[in-house]
Parts: C-alpha cells; structure tokens; sequence
C-alpha cells in the first residue's frame, strides 16, 4: 500500500509504503471515509482511514513533521513527540516500543501501543467508555524529518502481529 502525504513546515512531500491484508484500502476522509467512534490517529492533522475488505473502519494512518534538534538530544522519544502529548490520546507509547531492524540507515520503524485514556468529544455519553490500547506501527526518516503512525483496532484479528509485521516492512519514498 503507498499513501502519499503533503508537505508540512519544513518537511517535503513524501510517500510511504506498507503492507495491509488483501482487500483492505486506505482514504482520505475527504474521498468519503468515515472515522468510527475510536477516532483512530486522533488528533493528528494528516490522516487517512484504513478501511478493511468490507468497508469498515479499522484504523489509521497518520503523518507529522517533527523537530529534528528533539531527535538529536531525546532519540526517539523526541521524533514522536507530537503523537504522545496530545489530550487524552497517546499514538506513541514509548515503555511499549520495540524497533525492528533497520533497512536502512535512513530512517527506523517499529511497534508500540496507542492509548486512548479519555476523549474531549462526547463518545462517552452513554457508551460506557473505558481506556483501551490499540497496537500501532511507527516509523520516522532522518533526512525528511518526519514520521507515520500506523494505528489499528485492538478488535482486528491478529491486531499487535499484523502491527509488528507492518513495522518490519514501512519504507519511504
């Protein structure tokens, strides 16, 4: 699957690449996806849905610039940033991050846990909300400073390996 994403700040346009099961499409909200009540990648401007072989919302995918001098004194931590210091929902969980080896010495990916502990909209009126997790792929260039986050449902099949398995394989264009 390629999505391809805008510039952003300093960062230049970019595509990335990643493999999702036989059916499943990714669009833009704006091509007529709809997030589900999970609001997958919450918060994060450049999104677009994963949708699985029946049409159905299973995740995001999601891209931001980060600060390059953040990388260079706190590493990973400082690339996302961004995804773990948003209200209530953090993309980047970084005690549950494990990196997958490196296909290139531009860039790292790897796998973690997004967490969604509350949420400032109204999902909870009369849903009986509870924090959940759901397994997330991550990954960042050095030379364009930026990173994706690819979030997926806890209610996939497979979820957190189908997660790592991503992971293993992002490459940007």
């Amino acid at each position: 699957m390629k999505v391809t994403f805008p510039a952003a700040g300093s960062a230049s346009a970019f595509s990335v690449n990643f493999v999702l099961p036989e059916g499943w499409t990714v669009k833009a909200e704006a091509d007529g996806a709809s997030a589900s009540l999970s609001d997958f990648c919450a918060g994060m401007d450049m999104r677009k849905l994963i949708l699985d072989e029946n049409g159905n919302c299973v995740g995001a995918v999601c891209a931001a610039e980060y600060d390059k001098q953040a990388y260079e004194s706190d590493g990973v931590a400082g690339v996302y940033a961004a995804a773990t210091l948003m209200n209530h929902v953090r993309l980047f969980t970084e005690s549950n991050y494990h990196a997958v080896s490196e296909a290139s010495a531009d860039f790292e990916s790897g796998w973690t846990s997004a967490y969604h502990e509350c949420t400032p909209n109204d999902w909870t009126v009369g849903k009986g909300f509870h924090a959940f997790e759901n397994p997330a792929a991550a990954a960042f260039t050095k030379d364009n400073p930026v990173f994706v986050i690819i979030e997926l449902s806890n209610s996939v099949d497979n979820a957190a390996g189908l997660v790592a398995y991503i992971a293993e394989n992002i490459r940007f264009e």
